[in-house]
């Protein structure tokens, strides 16, 4: 048996083998435990060096050429990645395998370039001698930077190795460079080698296993460091979770797990009840309403479920003391201590959801008074109305919706539009203007309505709008007219009563003169004929006076039996002439009509305003107008407007018209004071509203019917006196006549002349001026030389009832009498309260006034 011989190139093998067995042991360590930056390229260095050292055992005759490169590749290879692996641990950035491949290249083109271009060994021996150098160098410093921060044996035994390493190649590389052109062996050549890769070889073995000691070292520190930092992370969670205001708490196997303060705080419970509970108990945390959701949510992601998992919720919570708190849960499956757990995040959310609940309550509220707001309240913006209540639609006729889309200069009054929309804008862009005002609005179905509109500026959906406030004062306006109507009728009613004393004075004038006239014409002289006619004008005159007056001071109803037909006839002489021709007359009149108890006046009024109202119905256009008369027996109760006349016997005026007709909504309103539908200055609208009047206080009763085109039918049923009424009493024709004395003032020369020429005709001593200072100092002077005095009221300087006073502080006995021609002030009533003994109105009938006279001399 031969001995075993070892040469270099065999212990190369083997020694190549044992490290590159390391090296495949490095790469399974790597892929069973943690390692750390670098690892990886340190156990490829370990490989490449293993399989370099092994080549270069393999040098055989027969590739020679091929393991020398392959080898020296391999081994220059392992220095970069070397290099690389511990910019890698000290937390550089690197290039590793990039830089490897470069290395790998340029070693093969160094072995190329010099055997088989330029032939040179020796070169080529020091190219690789002095890149190993410069690698060992290179990563001497790393390991020295690292023993600096960490000094321990393994780096230094390593630094001892890099320098010896670096010694070695150092001293390889001088010697082949001073033997670059020798042809001979260079002496000790193979000692040299055999040291150098003895180094490497050691080197590579060590650091296998001063790297696996360095990765076990630095996973210690690490496990020490983040013993150290989970001790300080959960110190500080704890800091942060105690302090925190929201409620933190674990889950975990149907348990809690960690509570903080806050918990406590909330639930009321102590942190010992809440470790204790099970899931039970837990349940009963929960308020009723959400228990069964929010512990389903639970049970999930405890159990580390994904599907239907609900992170963030609100619900109710039921505290120890049984108070119930709302609160905003978030929630997230984490691991905790190794297993599953559901970390729960509680916000007490109770005071907003209070907040929430008083808002909610006042903007139903707010929504109320608002929804029920007799006003229109509209947001406007844009010329557009934005928002608007309910009421709108009772006032416009446009509902909700509708009214948003139609454009506000629309809605407008053609004279009111510009002023309009110009406050608008000016207030949207905050301009200060008055907030009230009024304006006129066109409706849906097209009537003119008024409004009064308040306007505030404010912000709407982030932009200037107007918060508007409209008013319906449709019917105010219309009362504001009325009134103003009566105004009218107030002041007509006064110029009335000055007209009216006025032409009582020309009527007492001509009057007066016509009956002395007729005293002296003989009855059968033709002028007695004319005399007459101007008697039966002036009296004519004196009625249409009492009609005036009407308008000026109401009166009591005179009460007595009235020819119904005779008033028609009698107010149709007068009205003919005021009637346009083209309008043509029918009157029917039963010669059987009954008379009626009431007031001759107001009856002939309630005939002037029907026919008039006829007349203006068909005005512009020519048609007949019927008036007819007749006794009615109504058998049943007959609706007249407002009001119920019971069976009975009546007399019927009735007065109908081809006119234009009346609306059926007008109907209704028909009787209203100061409501027309006649053009502005055409009436008042008080004529119906009057003549219903009269008729109610007539115990009648009137009523229309009417349709637009058709023209109208007004029927009054005024009481029947009945067949058998009695006669009225005939006046006593004879004058009393005198011989007393008597004083008359009067401011009119004109009534002065004619009262004392009648007074002497009646056979009385007269004595008459024209001035009541006059008439006192006289009477003062001598009282007894007066048995009477008349006295005008309305005279300037003294008016009568001063004079009366005066004269009765003479003589309390005097004997007065009052006659005016008009005075809203004075009737026979006040006249006695002044201390006169009678009144007289004028123009005054002769016989009257003699019979009156008589009365107060007597008395």
């Amino acid at each position: 048996m031969q001995p075993l011989v070892l040469d270099l190139r065999t212990i190369f093998i083997v020694l190549g083998t044992v490290i590159l067995t390391l090296g495949l042991c490095m790469l399974a360590y790597n892929a069973m435990r943690r390692t750390y930056p670098g690892f990886r390229e340190w156990t490829l260095t370990t490989l490449f060096m293993g399989l370099g050292v092994f080549m270069e055992g393999l040098r055989a005759e027969a590739v020679i050429y091929s393991s020398m490169v392959i080898a020296n590749g391999l081994i220059c290879s392992a220095m970069a990645l070397f290099y690389e692996g511990q910019k890698k641990y000290m937390g550089e950035s690197s290039h590793t395998y990039v830089h490897a491949a470069v290395v790998f290249a340029l070693v093969g083109i160094n072995e190329f370039v010099f055997s088989a271009i330029y032939p040179n060994r020796h070169v080529r021996v020091v190219i690789i001698s002095l890149i190993c150098a410069a690698y060992f160098l290179m990563s001497l410093f790393k390991t020295v930077q690292a023993y600096k921060s960490r000094p321990e044996k393994t780096y230094a035994l390593l630094i001892g190795l890099e320098v010896t390493a670096v010694i070695l190649l150092m001293i390889r590389g001088l010697v082949f460079i001073t033997h670059l052109n020798a042809t001979e062996p260079i002496v000790f050549e193979d000692q040299i080698n055999a040291l150098v890769m003895f180094s490497l070889i050691g080197f590579s073995i060590f650091f296998i296993f001063a790297l696996i000691q360095l990765n076990s070292t630095k996973l210690e520190n690490d496990l020490v460091e983040i013993q150290k930092l989970t001790k300080e992370s959960e110190e500080e969670f704890r800091l942060l979770s105690e302090q925190a205001i929201m409620s933190i708490i674990v889950l975990q196997d149907g348990a809690y797990k960690y509570v903080n303060d806050a918990a406590i705080r909330l639930s009321g419970y102590e942190r010992e009840e809440f470790l204790r509970m099970n899931y039970q108990d837990m349940a009963m945390l929960i308020h009723p309403d959400f228990r069964e959701f929010v512990i389903e949510q639970g049970l999930k992601k405890m159990a580390g479920e994904k599907n239907g998992v609900v992170h963030h919720y609100m619900y109710k919570l039921l505290t120890k003391q049984g108070e119930e708190r709302w609160v905003e849960q978030y929630s997230k499956s984490v691991i905790w201590k190794g297993k599953s757990a559901d970390f729960l995040t509680l916000i007490d959310i109770t005071p907003q959801k209070k907040a929430e609940e008083e808002l909610k309550k006042r903007e139903e509220q707010y929504r109320a008074l608002v929804e029920n707001a007799m006003d229109v309240i509209f947001i406007a913006q844009d010329e557009y109305i934005k928002f608007s209540n309910s009421a709108i639609e009772q006032v416009t006729g446009y509902s909700m919706d509708e009214i948003c889309a139609v454009p506000i200069v629309d809605l407008l009054h053609a004279d009111e539009k510009d002023m309009v929309i110009d406050r608008h804008i000016r207030r949207s862009r905050g301009e200060s203007l008055p907030s009230t005002y009024s304006h006129r609005f066109i409706t849906k179905d097209g009537q003119v309505k008024w409004g009064q509109l308040s306007s505030v500026r404010v912000e709407w959906e982030g932009r200037n709008a107007t918060l508007n406030f409209l008013r319906d004062i449709t019917h105010q306006k219309e009362l504001e007219q009325q009134v103003q109507q009566a105004h009218k009728l107030e002041a007509i009613g006064t110029l009335s009563g000055g007209v009216a004393h006025e032409f009582n004075n020309l009527l007492s004038i001509i009057l007066g003169n016509v009956e002395m006239a007729m005293d002296d014409v003989p009855a059968e002289d033709e002028a007695m004929e004319f005399l007459e006619e101007i008697k039966i004008a002036s009296k004519r005159g004196e009625e249409i006076v009492r009609q005036l007056l009407s308008f000026s001071r109401p009166a009591a109803p005179e009460r007595k039996l009235v020819d119904v037909p005779s008033s028609i006839r009698e107010t149709m002489a007068l009205l003919r002439a005021s009637i346009p021709s083209y309008i043509a007359f029918h009157v029917d009149i039963s010669p059987e009509c009954h008379k009626v108890l009431g007031d001759p006046t107001q009856i002939r009024q309630v005939i002037i305003n029907l026919v008039n109202n006829a007349a203006h119905a068909m005005e512009g256009a020519s048609g007949g107008l019927a008036i007819r008369a007749r006794n009615v027996f109504s058998r049943t109760e007959e609706i007249f407007f407002d009001q119920v006349l019971l069976p009975g016997d009546y007399v019927s005026l009735e007065v109908k018209d081809s006119g234009h007709g009346i609306a059926k909504e007008d109907l209704g309103r028909i009787f209203d004071p100061f409501y027309t539908t006649k053009d502005v200055g055409k009436g008042s609208g008080m004529g119906l509203s009057v003549v219903q009047g009269i008729m109610k206080a007539h115990g009648g009763g009137i009523r229309i019917s009417s349709a637009p085109g058709k023209g109208a039918l007004v029927e009054c049923y005024f009481p029947s006196a009945g067949k058998g009424a009695p006669a009225e009493p005939q006046k006593q024709q004879e004058t009393p006549t005198g011989t007393e004395k008597i004083l008359f003032v009067d401011d009119e020369p004109p009534i002065v002349d004619m009262i004392k020429g009648r007074l002497k005709r009646l056979g009385y001593k007269v004595t008459a001026v024209e001035s009541p200072l006059e008439a006192l100092e006289m009477y003062t002077q001598n009282p007894a030389g007066f048995d009477l005095i008349i006295t005008d009221l309305t005279m300037p300087d003294m008016t009568g009832d001063v004079l009366i006073n005066r004269l009765m502080n003479v003589n309390p006995d005097v004997k007065t009498i009052i006659c005016t021609g008009f005075n809203e002030k004075i009737d026979a009533l006040k006249a006695r309260e002044m201390g006169a003994k009678a009144f007289l109105s004028k123009p005054v009938d002769r016989h009257i006034m003699a019979v009156t006279i008589r009365q107060v001399l007597k008395s």
